[in-house]
C-alpha cells in the first residue's frame, strides 16, 4: 500500500512547461480507509510525502532518497543502480513457472483503450481509458495536459525509459505497465481497478483531489535533521 504512489510516474511522454506542481492524492483499497498524499513535481525534482515517509528523486544529483518518519530513519541510492536492482528482480520474476507466477498475481496481462469520454478532474480536462484483461477490469482517467516528463526535465526521460523507479506492486504496477508500453500521454488523476482470481477480490483506487501551480515549501526536498541513515533495503551488487 505504501508504494501505491508509484502509478503516478510510471507514465512518461511530453508536453507542459517546466514549472512547479503540487498534487494530492488520495488511495483506498476495497473502501477501506483513506490514504493521502502530497507529491512536489518540478524540474528535476520528485518529492511524495504522506504521514509515514518522504521519497525524494533528485535528478541533479541522480539520487533516489527514502525516509522512515515513523524510525526517523533514511536511506540514499544511486538511480542507476535501482534500475540495475529492477532489471534483474524482473529477470528472476520471468524465470518463474506459470502457475508459481499466477498465484502471486503477476501472471496478468492488462489492456488500455479509451473510451472517448472527457471530464475535468481537479481542474483539468481529462481523457478516460478503459482497463480490461484476465481478471482485470476498471478504468484510468489521464490529465494530457500534465506531463511528468517535461515538468521533470530530460534527466529525468533518460532515466523512466531505463526503468523507472522502484515499481509499485499489484494491480497499479500492471497498469503503469500498460500505460508506458502503450505511449499514453498524461498524468493519471483517476484510476480504479479491480482484480479478481478463484479466491478473492480486490479494489484499488487513486484520485488527484488537487492539483496547484506552485513552488514547493523549502525543506521539502530535504532529509530532516534527526534522521539515522541506514543501508538501502535492496541487495548489495
Amino acid at each position: 500500500m505504501r508504494r501505491v504512489w508509484l502509478l503516478a510516474v510510471l507514465v512518461l511522454p511530453a508536453l507542459a512547461a517546466a514549472t512547479d506542481y503540487t498534487i494530492v492524492r488520495r488511495t483506498t483499497i476495497d473502501a477501506g480507509g483513506p490514504q493521502e498524499q502530497t507529491e512536489y513535481w518540478g524540474p528535476k525534482r520528485l518529492v511524495v510525502d504522506d504521514a509515514d515517509q518522504r521519497t525524494i528523486v533528485d535528478f541533479r544529483k541522480q539520487e533516489l532518497t527514502a525516509i522512515d518518519k515513523d524510525e526517523r530513519t533514511y536511506w540514499t541510492m544511486p538511480l542507476d543502480r535501482v534500475v540495475r536492482q529492477l532489471v534483474a528482480i524482473g529477470a528472476a520474476v520471468e524465470a518463474l513457472p506459470g502457475p508459481a507466477r499466477e498465484m502471486l498475481g503477476l501472471a496478468r496481462r492488462v489492456t488500455i483503450s479509451p473510451t472517448g469520454n472527457t471530464s475535468t478532474i481537479a481542474g483539468r480536462r481529462a481523457k478516460e481509458y478503459a482497463i480490461g484483461g484476465d481478471g482485470v477490469r476498471g478504468f484510468v482517467w489521464l490529465a494530457e495536459d500534465l506531463d511528468p516528463g517535461a515538468i521533470l526535465g530530460d534527466e529525468a526521460v533518460a532515466w523512466w525509459r531505463g526503468g523507472g523507479p522502484l515499481r509499485a506492486v499489484g494491480p497499479l504496477q500492471d497498469v503503469a505497465q500498460a500505460i508506458g508500453d502503450l505511449k499514453i500521454r498524461g498524468m493519471p488523476v483517476w484510476v480504479s481497478v479491480t482484480t479478481t482470481s478463484e479466491s478473492r477480490s480486490t479494489t484499488v483506487e487513486s484520485q488527484v483531489t488537487a492539483i496547484r501551480e506552485e513552488s514547493p515549501p523549502a525543506d521539502v526536498g530535504r532529509v530532516p535533521e534527526g534522521m539515522r541513515q541506514e543501508a538501502p533495503p535492496l541487495p548489495a551488487e
